[in-house]
């Protein structure tokens, strides 16, 4: 505990408002107080950090810590920013609340590369699209929507998300990266042109040797990708 307050006193962002050394505490302060960010422990006495998160109406993000790796799959699918193994190093203390910062500023809608309206959505299914599927289902907030693979302009990574713009100019972040996005679109539409952007084909204008055009975005193709997309265009 007093480790892990010495790594948050180092951070400028970070401000330490209370710490605790047993979960009863820690859930009476969670439930009269606003927190942005919660630094919880696995395995605590009389109840365990995950059943101390299921217990709240209002969650903030929470980064996991424990002695135990095998508890990181369910820390996890509880939507848990991070997941810190003891003994914890200062480094990866500070990834951890980068992650936690970039978040929170998604959240917050305040990503300056990004046109309002934004929201943080999750994928439905693991699975690839099928040749009869023309769209995906897709977590925002408390429903699920759906999205026409059709509507989808392009698609650009954002360090740990990706951002999909559609035809109604809607930005929609997801928790994934480029690679497992680019899994669940079809091959025969959509086109890997960057490291950082996958494009609906159907949805281009123009295409250059560098560089092509969708509306008024202008989106540079990588030199690695440029045979593919070029074999795909003809």
């Amino acid at each position: 505990l007093k480790l892990m307050v010495s790594y948050a006193e180092k951070v400028p962002a970070l401000n330490v408002v209370a710490q605790f050394q047993n979960a009863i505490d820690a859930l009476d302060y969670l439930q009269r107080e606003p927190v942005d960010l919660l630094f919880l422990d696995i395995q605590m006495p009389d109840i365990t950090g995950l059943e101390l998160l299921q217990s709240l109406s209002s969650k903030p993000l929470v980064i996991f810590s424990t002695a135990y790796p095998e508890f990181a799959v369910e820390g996890f699918q509880h939507d848990a920013i991070d997941y810190l193994v003891k003994p914890v190093m200062f480094p990866r203390f500070l990834k951890s609340v980068n992650k936690a910062i970039e978040h929170r500023r998604l959240l917050d809608n305040q990503q300056p590369e990004l046109e309002s309206p934004t929201q943080v959505i999750e994928i439905m299914t693991d699975e690839k699209p099928t040749k009869n599927v023309d769209y995906l289902f897709v977590k925002v907030n408390t429903h699920w929507k759906r999205i026409d693979f059709n509507d989808i302009r392009f698609v650009e990574s954002n360090g740990d998300y990706v951002s999909i713009h559609t035809l109604s100019n809607d930005n929609l972040l997801i928790l994934q990266t480029l690679t497992q996005m680019q899994d669940r679109l079809p091959a025969n539409d959509f086109a890997r042109v960057h490291r950082r952007f996958i494009v609906n084909l159907s949805h281009v204008d123009t295409v250059e040797k560098d560089h092509l055009l969708l509306g008024k975005d202008d989106i540079t193709i990588g030199k690695s990708y440029r045979a593919e997309l070029f074999k795909k265009l003809t």
